[in-house]
Protein backbone atom coordinates (compact mmCIF):
# COMPACT_ATOMS: atom_id res chain seq x y z
CA UNK A 1 0.00 0.00 0.00
CA UNK A 2 2.86 2.40 0.78
CA UNK A 3 4.41 1.91 -2.64
CA UNK A 4 1.07 2.61 -4.32
CA UNK A 5 0.60 5.74 -2.20
CA UNK A 6 4.13 6.85 -3.03
CA UNK A 7 3.50 6.35 -6.76
CA UNK A 8 0.29 8.39 -6.49
CA UNK A 9 2.19 11.13 -4.66
CA UNK A 10 4.50 11.58 -7.63
CA UNK A 11 1.63 13.35 -9.42
CA UNK A 12 1.38 16.94 -8.18
CA UNK A 13 -2.38 17.05 -8.70
CA UNK A 14 -2.87 13.97 -6.52
CA UNK A 15 -1.03 15.35 -3.49
CA UNK A 16 -3.76 17.65 -2.14
CA UNK A 17 -6.49 14.97 -2.12
CA UNK A 18 -4.06 12.45 -0.62
CA UNK A 19 -3.23 14.82 2.24
CA UNK A 20 -6.91 15.72 2.72
CA UNK A 21 -7.66 12.00 3.07
CA UNK A 22 -5.07 11.76 5.85
CA UNK A 23 -2.34 9.91 4.00
CA UNK A 24 0.50 12.04 5.40
CA UNK A 25 -0.85 11.53 8.90
CA UNK A 26 -1.10 7.77 8.36
CA UNK A 27 2.45 7.61 7.01
CA UNK A 28 3.78 9.46 10.04
CA UNK A 29 1.76 7.33 12.46
CA UNK A 30 3.28 4.26 10.83
CA UNK A 31 6.72 5.45 11.86
CA UNK A 32 7.76 4.10 15.20
CA UNK A 33 11.19 3.83 16.80
CA UNK A 34 11.13 0.13 15.89
CA UNK A 35 11.09 1.12 12.21
CA UNK A 36 14.23 3.27 12.47
CA UNK A 37 16.59 2.42 9.64
CA UNK A 38 14.18 0.06 7.88
CA UNK A 39 12.92 0.22 4.29
CA UNK A 40 9.43 0.95 5.64
CA UNK A 41 10.68 4.07 7.44
CA UNK A 42 12.27 5.24 4.22
CA UNK A 43 9.05 4.66 2.25
CA UNK A 44 7.05 6.65 4.82
CA UNK A 45 9.48 9.57 4.80
CA UNK A 46 9.67 9.64 0.99
CA UNK A 47 5.88 9.76 0.85
CA UNK A 48 5.69 12.62 3.36
CA UNK A 49 8.41 14.46 1.46
CA UNK A 50 6.46 14.26 -1.80
CA UNK A 51 3.19 15.28 -0.16
CA UNK A 52 4.87 18.36 1.32
CA UNK A 53 5.93 19.68 -2.08
CA UNK A 54 2.87 21.61 -3.25
CA UNK A 55 3.89 25.26 -2.98
CA UNK A 56 1.58 25.94 -0.06
CA UNK A 57 -1.37 23.71 -0.85
CA UNK A 58 -0.71 20.90 1.68
CA UNK A 59 2.01 22.09 4.03
CA UNK A 60 -0.21 23.75 6.66
CA UNK A 61 -2.58 20.78 6.80
CA UNK A 62 0.35 18.40 7.16
CA UNK A 63 1.71 20.38 10.09
CA UNK A 64 -1.72 20.17 11.77
CA UNK A 65 -1.70 16.42 11.12
CA UNK A 66 1.49 16.09 13.17
CA UNK A 67 4.26 15.44 10.66
CA UNK A 68 6.73 17.81 12.33
CA UNK A 69 7.60 15.76 15.43
CA UNK A 70 8.54 12.55 13.62
CA UNK A 71 10.54 14.48 11.01
CA UNK A 72 12.48 16.27 13.75
CA UNK A 73 13.16 12.90 15.42
CA UNK A 74 14.64 11.60 12.18
CA UNK A 75 16.81 14.71 11.83
CA UNK A 76 18.09 14.14 15.36
CA UNK A 77 18.67 10.39 15.19
CA UNK A 78 18.24 9.26 11.60
CA UNK A 79 20.73 8.43 8.92
CA UNK A 80 21.03 7.67 5.24
CA UNK A 81 18.25 8.40 2.79
CA UNK A 82 15.62 8.68 5.54
CA UNK A 83 17.57 11.62 6.96
CA UNK A 84 17.89 13.18 3.52
CA UNK A 85 14.14 12.92 2.87
CA UNK A 86 13.25 14.18 6.36
CA UNK A 87 15.43 17.27 5.91
CA UNK A 88 14.00 17.79 2.42
CA UNK A 89 10.44 17.51 3.75
CA UNK A 90 11.23 20.11 6.44
CA UNK A 91 12.48 22.42 3.71
CA UNK A 92 9.18 22.01 1.87
CA UNK A 93 7.17 22.60 5.04
CA UNK A 94 9.26 25.67 5.90
CA UNK A 95 8.39 27.14 2.51
CA UNK A 96 5.06 28.22 4.05
CA UNK A 97 5.54 31.22 6.30
CA UNK A 98 2.97 30.15 8.88
CA UNK A 99 4.93 26.91 9.50
CA UNK A 100 8.26 28.61 10.21
CA UNK A 101 7.55 29.44 13.84
CA UNK A 102 6.59 25.85 14.70
CA UNK A 103 9.63 24.53 12.87
CA UNK A 104 12.01 26.79 14.76
CA UNK A 105 10.24 26.10 18.05
CA UNK A 106 10.70 22.37 17.47
CA UNK A 107 14.42 22.81 18.09
CA UNK A 108 15.39 21.28 14.76
CA UNK A 109 17.76 24.07 13.75
CA UNK A 110 20.47 22.94 16.15
CA UNK A 111 20.42 19.30 14.96
CA UNK A 112 20.63 20.66 11.42
CA UNK A 113 24.06 22.04 12.32
CA UNK A 114 25.14 18.45 12.93
CA UNK A 115 24.04 17.69 9.39
CA UNK A 116 26.45 20.38 8.20
CA UNK A 117 29.26 18.64 10.03
CA UNK A 118 28.58 15.01 9.18
CA UNK A 119 26.37 14.96 6.13
CA UNK A 120 27.31 14.64 2.51
CA UNK A 121 27.03 17.69 0.29
CA UNK A 122 23.52 16.83 -0.93
CA UNK A 123 22.28 16.59 2.64
CA UNK A 124 24.08 19.77 3.66
CA UNK A 125 22.44 21.69 0.84
CA UNK A 126 18.99 20.44 1.85
CA UNK A 127 19.69 21.57 5.43
CA UNK A 128 20.60 25.01 4.11
CA UNK A 129 17.26 25.07 2.27
CA UNK A 130 15.41 24.53 5.54
CA UNK A 131 17.26 27.32 7.28
CA UNK A 132 16.90 29.66 4.32
CA UNK A 133 13.15 29.04 4.15
CA UNK A 134 12.72 29.52 7.89
CA UNK A 135 14.77 32.72 7.83
CA UNK A 136 12.85 34.04 4.80
CA UNK A 137 9.60 33.40 6.65
CA UNK A 138 10.71 35.76 9.41
CA UNK A 139 11.95 33.37 12.09
CA UNK A 140 13.28 34.78 15.31
CA UNK A 141 16.86 35.92 14.57
CA UNK A 142 18.16 34.46 17.84
CA UNK A 143 16.96 31.01 16.79
CA UNK A 144 18.62 31.21 13.40
CA UNK A 145 21.88 32.52 14.91
CA UNK A 146 22.55 29.01 16.21
CA UNK A 147 23.48 27.94 12.70
CA UNK A 148 25.00 31.07 11.23
CA UNK A 149 28.59 30.07 12.03
CA UNK A 150 28.13 26.75 10.24
CA UNK A 151 26.66 28.52 7.21
CA UNK A 152 29.60 30.91 7.05
CA UNK A 153 31.99 27.97 7.22
CA UNK A 154 30.15 26.25 4.35
CA UNK A 155 30.33 29.39 2.26
CA UNK A 156 34.03 29.88 2.94
CA UNK A 157 34.99 26.28 2.18
CA UNK A 158 32.48 25.53 -0.52
CA UNK A 159 32.25 26.38 -4.13
CA UNK A 160 29.53 26.45 -6.71
CA UNK A 161 26.17 25.33 -5.34
CA UNK A 162 27.33 25.45 -1.73
CA UNK A 163 28.28 29.12 -1.96
CA UNK A 164 25.19 30.02 -3.95
CA UNK A 165 22.78 28.66 -1.38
Amino acid sequence: ALKTAYNLSLDLDSRVPLVEQGLAEAAIEAQTPALRGTPRELECVRLVCNLALTQGRTEVVMMRQGVLGPLVAIVRDGFGDALLYAVTALGHLAFVQSNARDITASGVLVPLTNVFKKGDERLQLKAVDVIRNVAAAGAEPKLVRAVVDELHEMAREGEGERQLR
